[in-house]
């Protein structure tokens, strides 16, 4: 008895010192805006992105299981409610929460939550700041206190943007060089900017006094060296740098970021260049970040789309849409032909478009407007900005013109109003036409029916030049392994055909060992082909090589371009490194002739609907009475859309009252609840997944089983043949409430979430989790003759796991150890009392 007493109370004794542990922890309060709380951390992500480019920083926690989003760490109510209040002015809702940390006295502050700049202190002392920074590492960029508001620094005017690297890259031997590029907007005035560069090395290295203790690491911006550093005794895997950039050393449109080592492991480098374990690594955490600001605006239409559309980490139009409430189709039509086109001068960014009728619109005294209608239909602050000449001009023109808001003197407005439906539409494409649009060096522009209609240029389309995709000429200095990377689209509707193949255009060092030098060109990681490097040719080589057929049937290419530059004796010798170079000249291409898939699914989006980087035949069905989430979610399918067209004809935006018997011959993306798009309740017998009698919920079926509470809150997007015309196509967007399927409308506009779509049939529930299915024997066929892949790669059905934080699973280990301890206890009396 006295010795399981014992073990009993030492037990206690621990679990109580544990507890002892948090119970001498400082207590820290302070305030915070809460603005979000998501069951999906890829839904957070993309909302917190967007705070970010309107000029926030917000951060993000894991609480019970959701994932939630603040602003600010205030030591004042006042503070926080400030911000709250700016929030709201901008259409963003929160509320303040009080927080209290608790943090052992001995803690040390915690690198991992340090914040991402300083920030000035705000009335609690410096022992408050670290006890809170040391408090919970999980937080991710978590600010400390702040003594300015989140809403005034907005308010500043600067924004930020970080440009990522795709994947990680290894460079072996004594020589190395990575380079890759970055794309700066010409709206963007330069403030700052900085390569955050993650990277691991080989743990070897010469020993102390040993010669070829001197490895080093250069970066080069626009081929201008910016900064070196010694890599002797860095072996921390994934170790951060970072490396300012001087902004005037940045440039409008492509920037080249070049990263050259020399490695050294061993006393010789003739070991060095042959040891595989001399490496090192860049990782795809590595990203160049640009703080900016914009450009003072004109009242010159030439500088649209600025400032309607600016650029941030999830660059977004800072401007809105605003048609009149009983607008008519051509106004409709007009604002998805302006969403195409900011999608189509944004081809690898994000956009969420705001479009609203006049009366639903939100404040509009802190947004650049662009309101479209006609003489009857536009309210009179708008028809007051125009002349009377031109308003005797908007019967058979459109009056493009650009004002000071006359809402907000510090933004702007531009009008588009005219009279004859197809002048409106015309002013609306020619905006959309930088062509065009650079020669409207005035506040106002005239547009007829037939002048300006987006462009018809003609393309070369299965020619893909490294110019034509915005890539300059890339020169690679130095020995050894040299490699340049470039990225080349695919459009979705199209699986390259044999004869496919690399047209690469380069010269080189004359000086080089070419016996020992070779060029190689790699495609997504897969050596494709190699060619010797030759005296006679170094002035003027070029290699072609088919590509091959497992890699045809990708809509995306990576291309790598690598050179083994060797000299005669260079292995133990030290040579200059400028002697030996290789140059890719811009004028290289890809040959990818194409058949079109006859049968497009999800994983195809943004097929049907664009073919030949042009609109195919596409209208977008509305409810009658649209919503302005219904009219911003079809915009933004516009605008996504927009990311493949060379031009923005062959897109229109109606509702069931203006479906023509012309649009039956379209392809079609129906939006809305059967109860506010009747042209969904009609199609109802053509889904994949049909709505009931009632048109409250969704039915199972052979293909797919729903449950009877699940079915009342989901969305489906579904791709089928149109009932209208043979070879036509339908994609419809319907659920059963008008809130899950803005929710779901998300999975066509957000390059994140399309990635995640596959099969004919997509299921979306309320929180975020989707479910797809192969319905019908064509789709299923060419299921079967898809690479298997992990659910967790396909976005799948599976939700997220959500792991307890250390705290809780504390709390549970010490819960059930009492339990056992007590359990044990009391038996073990009850024995002793039995006796």
């Amino acid at each position: 008895m006295n010795k399981f007493m014992a073990v009993f109370f030492s037990l206690m004794l621990v679990f109580s010192s544990v507890q002892q542990g948090y119970g001498e922890a400082g207590a820290v309060k302070y305030y915070a805006v809460q603005i979000g709380s998501y069951e999906k951390k890829d839904i957070m992500e993309s909302a917190l992105k967007r705070l970010q480019g309107m000029g926030y920083r917000p951060y993000w926690k894991s609480e019970g299981g959701r994932y939630k989003m603040f602003l600010g760490n205030y030591s004042s109510k006042g503070q926080a409610d400030g911000v709250l209040s700016g929030l709201g002015s901008k259409g963003i809702d929160g509320f303040v929460r009080e927080r209290v940390k608790y943090v052992s006295a001995n803690a040390k502050p915690a690198g991992a939550a340090k914040a991402q700049e300083p920030s000035a202190d705000a009335g609690a002392g410096k022992d408050s700041k670290a006890v809170l920074q040391a408090a919970d590492t999980a937080i991710a960029d978590e600010p400390a206190f702040e003594n300015n508001s989140q809403a005034d620094a907005a308010d500043t005017g600067l924004m930020s943007k970080n440009f990522k690297r795709q994947k990680d890259v290894t460079i072996q031997g004594v020589y190395g060089s990575d380079v890759f590029f970055f794309d700066v907007d010409k709206d963007w005035d330069i403030r700052g900017a900085y390569l955050n560069l993650v990277f691991s090395q080989s743990q070897l290295e010469p020993g102390e006094g040993q010669q070829g203790n001197d490895s080093t690491l250069t970066v080069y911006i626009n081929k201008f060296p910016v900064y070196s550093m010694d890599l002797s005794g860095r072996d921390q895997y994934k170790e951060q740098v970072r490396v300012n950039i001087p902004a005037d050393k940045v440039s409008p449109g492509f920037n080249e970021i070049s990263v050259r080592t020399y490695k050294r492991i061993m006393e010789l480098p003739c070991k060095d260049d042959l040891n595989p374990a001399n490496w090192i690594a860049f990782h795809k955490e590595s990203y160049v970040h640009v703080d900016f600001m914009d450009k003072k605006d004109s009242l010159d239409i030439s500088g649209y789309p600025y400032p309607y559309l600016k650029s941030s980490d999830d660059i977004k139009p800072q401007g809105i849409i605003v048609i009149p409430d009983d607008f008519k189709r051509s106004e409709l039509e007009a604002a998805g032909i302006l969403s195409a086109g900011f999608g189509k001068g944004s081809r690898f960014e994000n956009l969420n478009v705001r479009v609203y009728r006049h009366s639903q619109s939100p404040p509009v005294e802190h947004s650049n407007v662009i309101f479209i209608g006609g003489s009857a239909n536009s309210p009179g602050e708008v028809m007051s900005l125009l002349s009377e000449q031109e308003k005797g001009s908007l019967k058979n023109s459109a009056v493009i013109k650009k004002v000071k808001s006359p809402y907000s003197g510090s933004h702007s407005m531009l009008a588009i109003i005219s009279d004859d439906e197809a002048s409106l539409v015309n002013a609306a494409k020619a905006l959309t036409d930088e062509k065009l649009v650079v020669q409207m060096n005035s506040n106002v522009q005239l547009m007829g029916e037939s002048a300006g209609a987006g462009g018809n240029e003609q393309d070369e389309y299965e020619y893909y030049r490294l110019e034509n995709l915005g890539y300059s000429d890339v020169l690679l200095e130095g020995l050894f392994r040299q490699q340049a990377t470039f990225g080349i689209k695919v459009p979705k509707n199209r699986k390259v055909k044999e004869g496919a193949k690399l047209d690469i255009r380069f010269r080189y060092s004359k000086v080089l060992d070419f016996e020992k030098s070779l060029m190689t060109v790699y495609l997504n990681d897969t050596p494709i082909g190699s060619k010797k490097l030759s005296g006679e040719n170094a002035d003027n080589d070029s290699f072609e090589v088919e590509i091959p057929k497992e890699l045809r049937d990708v809509n995306y290419y990576e291309m790598k371009i690598a050179f083994d530059l060797n000299m005669d004796d260079v292995y133990c010798e030290i040579r200059p490194q400028t002697a030996s170079w290789a140059f890719v000249s811009a004028q290289s291409k890809a040959y990818l002739p194409y058949e079109y898939r006859d049968y497009p699914l999800l994983e195809d989006y943004e097929a049907p609907f664009v073919k030949d980087m042009k609109f195919n035949d596409l209208v977008i069905v509305l409810p009658e009475d649209p919503t302005s989430e219904e009219l911003g979610t079809a915009c933004s399918i516009a605008a996504f859309l927009g990311h493949s067209v060379k031009n923005v004809d062959g897109i229109s935006i109606t509702t069931p009252g203006g479906f023509s018997k012309e649009d039956e011959n379209s392809n079609l993306i129906v939006i809305g609840t059967p109860g506010r798009n009747g042209l969904v309740k009609d199609l109802n017998g053509r889904l994949n997944m049909r709505f009931d009698e009632d048109f409250k919920k969704f039915v199972s079926n052979e293909h797919v089983t729903v449950l009877e509470k699940y079915s009342e809150n989901i969305a489906a997007i579904q791709i089928v043949d149109s009932p209208y015309r043979s070879g036509g196509k339908m994609l419809v967007l319907t659920g059963s409430s008008q809130r899950e399927v803005v929710n779901a409308g998300r999975y066509l506009f957000d390059f994140n979430l399309v990635e995640r779509l596959r099969g004919n049939l997509a299921i979306i529930d309320g929180k975020g989790n989707m479910q797809y299915e192969y319905v019908g024997e064509k789709a299923k066929k060419i299921m079967e003759g898809q690479q298997a892949q992990p659910a967790e790669d396909l976005g799948g059905s599976r939700p997220d796991g959500q792991g307890m934080s250390s705290q809780v699973r504390n709390f549970v280990i010490f819960t059930a150890a009492v339990l056992i301890i007590t359990v044990m206890g009391s038996a073990f009396i009850m024995k002793r009392s039995r006796r």
